[in-house]
């Protein structure tokens, strides 16, 4: 609605109280001003009504006064002393009307419109900008390139060491009298011994990753270590925060977890190994049944020849002579197994960490890989 002074404007222009020169300059101004042109008209034709009412009938002054004030929107009820109840209903009616509009929304001018949609659409550029923005930092925050340098250790003298700086496809080979120690830059140590060979392939905040050709290598990550990734044979090898080492004996590479645990994708399958356990990498996108340092050496001995013989009995003396130790050795059976030893597993593991529904149940049967991944966490936790 207008303001206090436009209605005051507006009353003493309809009284005729206004000078010439402020009669001329309130008419320029209603022009644009469609309120309060609307509500001058009203008032006129109001005015017009009441004169065309019969001679016989003169209403008091008050009461042009009070229709007045409801129409500009004032609160004041109309004087009650008014006789004629066909005059009070056709006061009444045309003041709620009235009132109804007042209090009705207020149209803005196309003008407006245009510049609040106008301003709205930059503002949400701007936003949608400083949204893209941010990302684009913390994108470019995780993929910024990781500083790699290598220092030589030759035998024990570690007083003067040679540093060398890795960059991306960057290949290292040590000879059987050398050490490398690289500094992955604040993510982890990547110790090279004898005779070893490795090609840089990932060297960002978010993934550090190497090909491993042959040889010996133990990863230490630190604390702010995302991943670290070791490609061999057709088979991923990745660390989140994980110690671990890998030996070659006479061609047979051995992976050890020290700690925490790391996962093995075949492109097929994805394995997870905890600490203390240990396999060897077989033939392509192949692992040995991971064992645990802590297993006696029959029951390594009896996994060992199971995996060459496949033998049933075997398998059935694997399952029942099993304890807390070999539990993750049972879980990486029971994709490897027919469902009927799949069962039995399913029952000695629940021994351990008891599944509590009966759909998990038949998940687990049907190789449901995250009811897999969701039972291991529970092991895992039942174990430590």
């Amino acid at each position: 609605m207008y303001s206090e002074k436009d209605e005051i404007l507006l009353h003493d222009y309809f009284d005729n109280l206004l000078t010439q020169e402020q009669q001329t300059t309130f008419e320029d101004y209603i022009v644009n001003n469609i309120d309060l042109a609307i509500d001058l008209g009203r008032l006129k034709n109001l005015r017009r009504n009441l004169k065309n009412m019969p001679s016989n009938f003169t209403p008091p002054d008050t009461v042009i006064e009070n229709i007045i004030s409801s129409l500009l929107g004032n609160k004041e009820k109309i004087d009650t002393f008014l006789d004629e109840p066909e005059i009070i209903e056709s006061v009444v009616n045309e003041t709620e009307i009235v009132k109804k509009k007042i209090k009705g929304k207020k149209r803005l001018r196309p003008k407006t419109k245009y510049k609040l949609k106008k301003l709205f659409s930059y503002s949400l550029i701007l936003f949608v900008l400083c949204i893209v923005g941010y990302s684009y930092f913390i994108f470019k925050q995780k993929d910024i390139t990781t500083p790699w340098v290598a220092q030589i250790i030759v035998g024990e003298d570690i007083s003067n060491l040679d540093s060398l700086s890795l960059e991306l496809n960057s290949i290292l080979k040590t000879n059987d009298s050398e050490s490398h120690l690289i500094k992955i830059a604040d993510k982890g140590l990547l110790e090279l011994t004898g005779n070893t060979q490795i090609k840089v392939l990932t060297a960002t905040q978010s993934l550090n990753a190497i090909n491993y050709s042959f040889g010996n290598l133990a990863f230490k990550p630190k604390g702010n270590n995302e991943l670290f990734e070791i490609k061999y044979n057709g088979l991923s090898i990745t660390s989140r925060n994980s110690e671990f080492s890998i030996q070659e004996n006479k061609n047979l590479v051995s992976i050890k977890v020290i700690t925490n645990s790391i996962e093995v994708n075949s492109g097929l399958n994805t394995f997870r190994i905890p600490k203390n356990y240990q396999f060897n990498i077989v033939g392509k996108n192949e692992i040995s049944i991971p064992l645990n340092n802590k297993s006696p050496e029959y029951f390594q001995k009896l996994v060992e020849n199971y995996s060459i013989s496949k033998d049933d009995s075997e398998l059935e003396k694997i399952i029942e002579i099993s304890g807390r130790n070999e539990a993750f050795t049972l879980h990486f059976l029971l994709s490897k197994v027919t469902p009927f030893y799949r069962e039995k597993i399913i029952a000695k593991l629940s021994e351990i960490s008891p599944i509590q529904f009966a759909e998990t149940k038949e998940k687990l049967l049907l190789l449901d890989q995250s009811a897999l991944d969701d039972w291991w966490e529970l092991i895992y936790i039942s174990i430590n």
